[in-house]
């Protein structure tokens, strides 16, 4: 039966081998499609004790600093592999012990001046002959220290932000031992993105300080046995880390977990911490079981994120277009592009036109042309005197005691200031007309904006297309404003002439004066009867019919003043009726017909080939979405051959195993244990203890594939993935 759990746990080691071989190569295309993959985040405040974490957990050196140590994104994947013996083919080598230097000078090369904490990832990947299989991913520590970098706490939260949000990540928080840990800020930034401390693991380093001090509640704060504790559903871990002085001693790992345990077992601070919760090789099974269960809860929804992705970049590749080079191409092209913009405009028009995109809402053209229309009606209402206002009154009576008392008798002065007034308020005082342009102005505006947007949706196969249409189609739109405005010009002036054949006036106008000859004589003899009229009024005028009865010029004075009242109600409604026709039928109706016809008389022809010059942005960016998709693809050919495992057991007793065993065979690690660094692509080392050593190149930053004649399958397919800009 042992046999038997031990060859399972050895299948189980593999698939868990192939899936985070296979997520850490892909993780950096993913990262540049937004495809969220699992993985364990280590983050924690600055000295907080994670990068000797990590050189514990991987038996790699990182770079010491006496401030911030870790300045770029650190992915170190730890993988086993019983066939490291086997040698791998063409790769450049470089000793383990020269790791630390070669990350510390990528972080040199991308952290540097300004950017001193970097957004890059940094990867190195550990192969072993045994152990747990796990990957991280250490960020920057949040910090407050801005000797380096003035806003290096909002760079280091928000890096920290940016990796935590994401469900399918399990959070490692790393709090020394004497710290609140319900202050702590990385506490409070995991609480963010994971209130219910689900998929938050606490990782409690520095120990060994609690142990010597004179009063610790650790163990209370580790067990959350207090309600004031923090509470989490994967709980706290402690482990003791090597100090400076064992770093200068070079102690061994194996010395370390040695120390580690007599500590833990012996301490009287610290005893009483049960043994599956402290301990680093305990800790490193513990993750490495988290992410298991994690990396196969997420593989259907990464397979349905990958599936979706490559449609979206097989539909943005099509309309990327390099260079179109055959004439009956340009053609195609440019009439289809002609075509599809002529039948957006026209549904837009028609008021056939919808779309699910909030943006589009404010694009419309029949909805919103008629409701500038409407409020060019408004205004025109509402800059209309009040003629039978007092302020009018007075100036009707002004002007016929001024311009044309005297010339005939009293009862035939009404035409002439009638007239006269007509065309003083409404055209030479310029109200018709600036109305007029307002609305014209407003409607021109509003399509260019249409215009502009619809052409820039269909004719982004091209910018020379685009710019050329949309340049064109504004010269369209400014000759249609021109010949709006004259229509709208002559259409002002034409109201110099009161005159109106609609029947309506001379009717309504005869009962808006029985209506006031009614109401004054009901006013003497003390009635009150109901207005129906839809002339409403005032008691003021009426009180001056009462008091003209006796005096014929003040009479003659209200009566012209009913008639404009009446009138000038009749000459908006009708300017406002024709000059909206006019309007639409020469700017709207029309603009379809127009713009195609210009676009294809100073487009087309010898002119075309300007259209389609080469792109060079476009050529890098077909090459960008060219590389993902292939990367993709592959990534979904691979994703198809995992199987998902079935659910893990308890955690204690194969912990509990692993710890005795690694103690029994005195750390097998010690000669089976090997790196490789890079800023690109992960690479895996053979036995011997050589490491790649990472290459730049002018698309991005790559290491050298790296090729076994044989051990992990999948590993070794997922190698010929390309390479992506990342960041």
């Amino acid at each position: 039966m042992r046999r038997g759990g031990s060859g399972d746990r050895a299948v189980r080691g593999a698939e868990l081998s192939k899936k985070l071989g296979l997520l850490e190569r892909v993780r950096h295309v993913c990262q540049a499609v937004q495809i969220a993959l699992p993985g364990v985040v280590v983050v924690g405040e600055q000295s907080a004790g994670k990068s000797s974490l990590l050189e514990n957990i991987s038996g790699i050196q990182f770079p010491r600093a006496q401030n911030t140590c870790t300045r770029m994104p650190c992915i170190l994947t730890m993988l086993t592999d019983p066939s490291i013996l086997e040698p791998y083919a063409k790769v450049r080598q470089c000793a383990v012990g020269e790791v630390e230097e070669k990350i510390r000078a990528l972080t040199a090369q991308h952290a540097t001046g300004d950017t001193f904490i970097s957004r890059k990832a940094l990867y190195v990947r550990v192969v072993r002959k045994d152990g747990p299989q796990l990957s991280l991913i250490d960020l920057p520590g949040v910090t407050h220290n801005a000797d380096k970098m003035a806003d290096i706490h909002e760079v280091t939260v928000s890096l920290v932000e940016e990796y935590v949000r994401h469900e399918e990540v399990v959070i490692l928080c790393v709090i020394p031992a004497m710290s609140d840990f319900g202050n702590a800020e990385v506490i409070k930034l995991a609480r963010k993105y994971d209130p219910e401390g689900k998929r938050t693991l606490g990782v409690v380093t520095k120990c060994d300080d609690a142990a010597r001090a004179e009063a610790s509640d650790v163990v209370d704060k580790t067990l959350m046995r207090r309600d004031s504790d923090v509470q989490l559903k994967l709980g706290f871990h402690c482990v003791v880390n090597r100090s400076q002085k064992n770093i200068d001693d070079n102690m061994a790992r194996k010395d370390l977990w040695v120390k580690e345990q007599q500590l833990f077992e012996t301490s009287e601070r610290l005893r009483g911490l049960p043994s599956d919760h402290w301990g680093t090789l305990r800790l490193m099974e513990k993750i490495a079981r988290i992410q298991a269960s994690r990396v196969d809860e997420c593989l259907p929804k990464i397979k349905e994120a990958v599936r979706a992705k490559l449609l979206e970049l097989r539909e943005a590749i099509v309309v990327v277009v390099v260079a179109v080079v055959v004439v009956e191409d340009q053609y195609r092209l440019f009439n289809g592009v002609l075509r599809k913009v002529s039948d957006d405009l026209q549904r837009r028009v028609r008021a056939e036109f919808m779309s699910s995109d909030p943006h589009d809402k404010a694009l419309t053209i029949a909805p919103r042309v008629a409701q500038m229309v409407q409020e060019f009606r408004t205004r025109l209402q509402e800059e209309n005197p009040e003629w039978l206002g007092r302020d009018m009154i007075d100036q009707v009576e002004d002007t016929v005691e001024t311009f044309v008392h005297g010339y005939t008798v009293d009862n035939l002065t009404g035409p002439q200031v009638f007239i006269s007034l007509i065309r003083r308020t409404f055209v030479e005082e310029g109200m018709l007309k600036d109305a007029a342009d307002e609305l014209v102005e407003n409607i021109a505006s509003h399509l260019r904006t249409v215009v502009t947007h619809v052409v820039a949706k269909h004719a982004n196969v091209h910018v020379m297309l685009a710019s050329r249409l949309a340049e064109k189609a504004a010269d369209v739109i400014d000759h249609c404003l021109e010949m709006a405005r004259e229509l709208c010009t002559a259409l002002t002036e034409a109201q110099q002439v009161t005159s109106t054949t609609d029947g309506s006036y001379r009717v309504k106008l005869t009962h808006f004066r029985r209506s006031w000859s009614e109401k004054a004589a009901d006013q003497v003899q003390g009635r009150e009867v109901k207005d129906t009229h839809e002339e409403k009024l005032t008691p003021e005028f009426l009180a001056m019919v009462q008091k003209s009865r006796d005096e014929p010029q003040k009479l003659a004075v209200l009566e012209i003043c009913a008639s404009l009242q009446i009138y000038s109600g009749f000459l908006i409604q009708g300017f406002v009726e024709m000059a909206a026709k006019l309007v639409k039928f020469n700017m709207v109706e029309l603009l379809a017909t127009r713009l195609e016809e210009r676009w294809r008389e100073d487009l087309a022809g010898s002119r075309l080939p300007e259209l389609f010059p080469k792109d060079h942005e476009m050529a890098r960016r077909r090459a960008d979405l060219t590389s993902k998709m292939a990367a993709l693809t592959e990534f979904r050919e691979q994703l198809a051959c995992l199987r998902i495992s079935p659910p893990l057991k308890k955690l204690r007793p194969e912990a509990n195993n692993f710890h005795t065993k690694v103690q029994q065979k005195g750390c097998a690690e010690a000669s089976a244990v090997h790196a490789g660094v890079s800023d690109g692509v992960q690479t895996a080392v053979p036995h011997g203890g050589q490491a790649e050593v990472p290459t730049l190149t002018s698309n991005g930053l790559h290491s050298d594939q790296a090729e076994r004649q044989g051990g992990d399958e999948a590993v070794r397919q997922v190698s010929s993935i390309p390479e992506v800009q990342k960041f």
